[in-house]
């Protein structure tokens, strides 16, 4: 069975612990917060591109 951890990290913290329990836990993919709410919020029409910067 395949596990995702999903982060969010400004500072690189909960990435290096996202990093570590995956390699704990094997057969695990990582996504980063960022890389999966801005496209869902686009694809929503929520935001422009424009709006976000």
């Amino acid at each position: 069975m395949s596990t995702a951890i999903y982060y969010f990290s400004a500072t690189g913290n909960s990435l290096v612990v996202a990093k570590d329990l995956a390699q704990a836990l094997g057969d695990t993919k990582r996504y980063g917060a960022s890389a999966v709410i801005r496209p869902a919020v686009s694809a929503q029409g929520i935001m422009q591109q424009r709006d976000i910067n």
